[in-house]
């Protein structure tokens, strides 16, 4: 009997050493899980303040992009705006192209007219010039038609000289015409280069604009990645917060288990000297009996 219970106080022992070897083992676990806890939530903290950081310059970002885009957009607008009205103007210099020529046909017509009146004061000369020698044949006779016949003559050479300064104004005019036409089609194919130029200031800025709108859309969708990436990062710290509860909860019931060993192996240490005192007075007292 005392036997058997000195084979349990033993074991025992043998087990509180285990226990005692094994809680500190899992104390050290413990207190190496709360340091990697506690680095991995000052990492999380950390990586959470970039988040909001990289957050807060992505919607300033997004602000800046949908700012841009507004403003191609008022570009554009005006843009157009200016591509119409050069095309009004160019419709304003094609009609006056067409009147200024048709003004350049009619002087070329009022010419041709002035060259008519200036052959019939020539054949007027002549026939006055004619009328006035008939009439010196005619002596007395013809005084009367020379006279009629000299201011014919005079008639004539002023007709004359009136169409001759008519025929220069239209030359004159005519030049100038031209000269306009000319003018107004330079000035008409500069306004559709204009016009050109702007379309394609127009298709540019249409360009800016759906890139403006495609960066918006792509900033809009990294702030909704960067505010998940920070819901999910506080979902984290919050685990890892619980993690370290634990940790420290488990730490201190491992303290106390190793605690309560450590009074068990004492116990037990107790409980082997009170066997051996006890075998000790047994042995004695068979001895005072034999004797």
């Amino acid at each position: 009997m005392i036997l058997e219970v000195q084979q349990a106080v033993e074991k025992t022992a043998e087990t509180s050493a285990q226990i005692s070897d094994s809680s500190e083992e899992l104390s050290i676990g413990i207190k190496s899980q709360a340091m990697q806890s506690a680095d991995a939530a000052a990492a999380v903290e950390e990586m959470t303040r970039t988040i909001v950081h990289t957050a807060q310059n992505t919607t300033f970002a997004a602000g800046q992009a949908t700012e841009s885009g507004k403003t191609a957009r008022e570009g554009g607008e005006i843009v157009r705006q200016t591509v119409e009205k050069i095309n009004q103007i160019a419709e304003t210099v094609i009609n006056s192209t067409a009147t200024v020529e048709k003004l350049g046909d009619a002087s070329a017509q009022i010419g041709e007219i002035i060259m008519v009146i200036d052959d019939i004061a020539d054949q007027t000369n002549l026939l006055a010039l004619n009328a006035a020698i008939e009439a010196a044949r005619a002596g007395d006779q013809g005084r009367g038609f020379a006279v009629v016949a000299d201011e014919v003559r005079r008639l004539a050479e002023r007709t004359t000289e009136a169409t001759k300064k008519i025929a220069q104004m239209i030359r004159n005019i005519q030049i100038e015409t031209e000269n306009a036409v000319n003018a107004m089609k330079k000035g008409s194919s500069e306004v559709t280069a204009g016009i050109e130029l702007a379309d394609k200031a127009g298709n540019a800025l249409g360009k800016i604009v759906s890139s403006a709108d495609k960066v918006v859309e792509m900033v809009q969708q990294i702030a909704a990645a960067n505010e998940q990436q920070s819901t999910t990062s506080e979902d984290i710290s919050v685990k890892i917060e619980t993690i370290s509860k634990v940790s420290s909860e488990s730490e201190t019931g491992v303290a106390q288990i190793s605690e309560a060993v450590v009074g068990m192996r004492q116990m037990t240490l107790d409980l082997k000297v009170l066997m051996k005192q006890f075998q000790l007075r047994k042995s004695a007292a068979f001895t005072f009996a034999d004797n």
